[in-house]
C-alpha cells in the first residue's frame, strides 16, 4: 500500500488480521476450506491464472500451437 500498489491476498477460510488490511482496490481470494492441502492446492490454480494473466498483458496474446492426432 506504501507503494500504492494492488495487493493480491491468498488465504484461507478465516483471513484473519489480513482480512483487515485489505483495502476495496485490493484483491483477496479467500478458500473457504480448513484443510491446508486443499487451500494450497486452489491458491497454486489461482496464482497459475494470475502469471497466465501477466504474461498475456506483457507479452500479448500466444496462440496455442496445434497437436495433430
Amino acid at each position: 500500500h506504501e507503494r500504492e500498489m494492488v495487493v493480491v491476498a491468498l488465504c484461507g477460510a478465516k483471513p484473519g488480521p489480513l482480512g483487515q488490511m485489505v483495502k476495496d482496490t485490493d484483491v483477496l481470494i479467500s478458500v473457504p476450506s480448513e484443510r491446508a492441502p486443499l487451500v494450497q492446492e486452489i491458491h497454486q490454480l489461482a496464482l497459475h491464472c494470475i502469471c497466465d494473466g501477466v504474461d498475456v498483458q506483457l507479452l500479448g496474446e500466444d496462440s496455442e500451437p496445434e497437436i495433430e492426432p
